[in-house]
């Protein structure tokens, strides 16, 4: 899953939902200018199917979202 970032934002996911669905890593590519993406990496777990929910949030005030996305993560068996 890749997302664009704004400069003093960052994409996170939720810890709880990143142990559901195997959260494997986080990976930032800087971009043009100040902008980049974030990659994540999952590691299926558990069959089943589990909604995600992405936040950007401020770089230091992670209270302060900007937007969310949310998917929906279905591992088969």
């Amino acid at each position: 899953m890749r997302l664009q970032e704004q400069p003093g934002f960052t994409w996170a996911i939720e810890p709880t939902v990143a142990k559901r669905v195997g959260l494997r890593e986080a990976r930032y590519e800087p971009g043009e200018g100040n902008a980049g993406t974030r990659e994540f990496f999952f590691t299926p777990r558990n069959p089943g199917t589990t909604e995600c929910e992405f936040f950007l949030a401020k770089a230091f005030t992670p209270g302060i979202v900007d937007r969310s996305f949310k998917i929906n993560v279905t591992v088969k068996p």
